[in-house]
């Protein structure tokens, strides 16, 4: 018999008819796309800290981890973009030795006309109703009463005392910072007689401090694979933890490799703050998205772009994210928007930019990792994200295939004359079966130039082990269209 079964016995004298299922050339081998969102929880969340679950829904999120919670938010942010995606999140606890951030709101005059005071608290619009003859302390109930209502919408409590109006993020730290202001959208008008003063950094605000270990959450993941991680932590402490445990994995011995995706906007939310971040950076397995002087918390900027990453990302990973909509963010002010020039200071120094439409809508420009330079000499062959999500892609893809078909083969040599249907593998068969696995992916657009891919390609057994099968793949990955340039001779 030279058929190779898998489960048929050659020895049963029982007069029957076996037949067996093989699935080695069934199924694609794809890879399953997993994303993680790391970020506190509240006292009210029905799971403790260091716990990875599952979030099918925004709900999920808000009965695990509290509602109102920062994990809460940025599972709603992450829903925007990726409603189907396979979604979980490992929640830390605030630091007992860390503060809340406060801001002030001080309410002065009386109204002379009705309307609505138009608040923004994180992006979230609070309209405050204001009647004719409404004296300062009333408009400040009145903002309290509009907060209360929203409750667990905010990331936010309010406090009043005569005039004066006092705003706690519902956690300590700095990464739930808080954004407040009055007349964010063109048509806002403070009521007639009505001035609303909001204390910002310089006055008498107290800023947020401390920021819990993202190492805590590494820990509660183990092994297991996240492709796409959305962290609310931007300092450079829990960057560097994240960036050092993806480079572990990314590794041929573990395999198990993720991109981590985390937003910045500093204290005065300058571009010179941006770069000087950026600089201090240096890694594949890292994107900071630029936010400014944006409304919306930053760790609802990473959900976002993690949940549009991981959404067109499974789909196809080469193909650039630029012009993908994120949901629900909110952009700076007018004034405050990112010029040409600033973006491409940014981008020089390994932060990620986004564009605003006229209406307001924003989406990604660019993503690019922190990876700046390889052994100290600039090097951009990591700078694009689609870059190590292809080679990643590749790499599972590949390893699944052979996996799957080879299991439990034999290897020999070249020329060996094996009998039809033996699971012996040679080093030629190979070399063909990685040919046609690159002909597949240029027919995916993934790769390009296969004749150079097919002519650099070896296979051939180890020399020092008998049963191992070495193979030296060269592909050309394919490039994303990013910008054109164009001359008009006109003729007059």
């Amino acid at each position: 018999m030279t058929i190779g079964f898998n489960d048929v016995p050659v020895n049963s004298r029982v007069p029957f008819l076996f037949v067996e299922f093989d699935a080695s050339r069934a199924g694609s081998g794809e890879q399953t796309f997993r994303s993680l969102l790391i970020g506190q929880r509240l006292s009210t969340g029905v799971v403790a800290a260091a716990v990875p679950t599952q979030l099918v829904t925004v709900g999920d999120a808000a009965s695990a981890f509290g509602a109102g919670s920062m994990l809460h938010h940025m599972t709603e942010s992450y829903r925007r973009t990726d409603p189907i995606g396979e979604l979980w999140g490992v929640a830390l606890d605030d630091l007992n030795t860390g503060t809340a951030e406060i801001q002030i709101i001080t309410v002065a005059g009386t109204a002379t006309a009705g309307g609505t005071l138009a608040l923004y608290v994180n992006g979230r619009r609070v309209a405050v109703t204001v009647s004719t003859g409404d004296a300062a302390t009333a408009v400040a109930a009145a903002i309290k009463t509009a907060m209360d209502a929203l409750g667990t919408k905010l990331s936010a409590t309010a406090a009043v005392a005569d005039a004066v109006v006092t705003v706690t993020a519902r956690h300590k730290g700095l990464a739930p910072e808080l954004d407040i202001r009055t007349n964010y959208r063109p048509d806002d008008r403070l009521p007639a007689g009505i001035t609303a003063a909001i204390a910002t950094t310089g006055g008498t605000t107290a800023l947020g401090a401390g920021a819990p270990g993202v190492p805590d959450a590494i820990a509660a993941i183990g092994d297991v694979q996240y492709n796409v991680i959305a962290t609310a932590y931007a300092d450079a402490d829990n960057i560097a933890a994240l960036e050092t445990e993806l480079a572990s994995r990314w590794g041929p011995a573990h395999q198990n490799d993720g991109a981590a995706f985390g937003a910045f906007r500093g204290l005065a939310g300058t571009v010179a703050q941006g770069t000087t971040y950026g600089d201090a950076r240096n890694s594949p397995h890292s994107t900071i998205m630029d936010c400014g002087k944006t409304p919306t918390p930053q760790y609802e900027w990473a959900a976002a772009v993690a949940g549009a990453v991981a959404a067109k990302g499974s789909i196809d990973p080469a193909r650039p994210f630029q012009t993908i909509v994120l949901p629900g963010i909110l952009p700076p002010e007018v004034k405050d928007r990112r010029t040409f020039a600033e973006q491409d200071a940014l981008l020089s120094d390994g932060i990620s930019t986004y564009d605003v439409d006229q209406a307001g809508v924003v989406s990604i420009q660019r993503l690019i990792t922190t990876s700046q330079t390889i052994n100290g000499v600039p090097n951009t062959a990591y700078l694009d994200v689609n870059t190590p999500l292809t080679l990643s892609f590749l790499r599972a893809n590949f390893r699944n295939r052979i996996r799957r078909k080879f299991a439990r083969h034999k290897l020999a040599n070249d020329g060996t004359r094996i009998g039809p249907g033996q699971a012996v593998i040679t080093p030629g068969i190979g070399r063909a079966e990685a040919i046609a696995w690159g002909r597949e992916m240029e027919e995916r657009g993934l790769i390009e130039d296969f004749d150079q891919f097919e002519n650099d390609l070896i296979c051939e057994r180890n020399a020092d082990d008998p049963n191992r099968l070495d193979w030296l793949m060269s592909p050309n990955l394919i490039n994303q269209f990013r910008a054109g340039a164009a001359q008009i001779a006109f003729i007059s």
